[in-house]
């Protein structure tokens, strides 16, 4: 071939590059997760309430323990609201499916209780949720006795005491560090699917 481009192929020049690689710092569980759901409306590392769940009021269970709860009894759950939904066919119930780090929670909110509490059923991403075991089968609901949104817990004891000792204080980083991830959450929630 002749008088083409191909006639003086260039080679490529053995040079150092003069730029580096950027240094990147790591980030932690609780950014990655926040990172994720920013990007993607999902977590790959893990669920947001595996930040929290050592600091949820006591006797918060988690839906992997639904199997071994006898019917009828009361539970506390919280979760991450997925879905709401108030069919017309209803009565006025308002069924929200919610998830923890082990899976669905199915949530039934009776009239009263959704008009005493429908700010923090319609707006919050984040739930804890008190109330009736319904098992039938395989499928297992709480019929929702109060609901409230999921934030970090009060200390009122710590907040009385002048001086609160070194341990004290580092429990009370810890649990503001966990709960800052939700709130960071909390501004960008994830898509959640609401009907009627």
């Amino acid at each position: 071939r002749t008088g083409g481009r191909d006639d003086h192929p260039q080679f490529e020049l053995d040079l150092e590059s003069t730029e580096a690689a950027p240094a990147f710092d790591t980030i932690g569980e609780g950014d990655r997760i926040v990172a994720e759901y920013g990007m993607l409306g999902l977590s790959t590392a893990a669920h947001p309430l595996t930040l929290v769940r050592e600091h949820l009021p006591d006797g918060t269970i988690s839906s992997a323990e639904f199997a071994t709860c006898p019917n009828r009894s009361t539970v506390r759950v919280a979760g991450l609201v997925t879905a709401r939904q108030r069919p017309s066919t209803a009565k006025g119930h308002v069924f929200v499916l919610m998830e923890d780090e082990a899976g669905a929670i199915n949530v039934i909110v009776r009239p009263d209780i959704y008009e005493r509490d429908r700010s923090i059923i319609r707006l919050e991403p984040f739930l804890s949720v008190t109330g009736r075991l319904q098992k039938d089968g395989a499928t297992m609901n709480v019929i929702a006795h109060r609901i409230d949104a999921l934030r970090a817990p009060r200390t009122p004891a710590a907040e009385a005491a002048p001086e609160p000792d070194a341990l004290h204080a580092t429990r009370r980083s810890d649990l503001d560090q966990a709960f800052k991830f939700l709130s960071a959450l909390r501004q960008q929630p994830p898509g959640v699917k609401s009907w009627g």
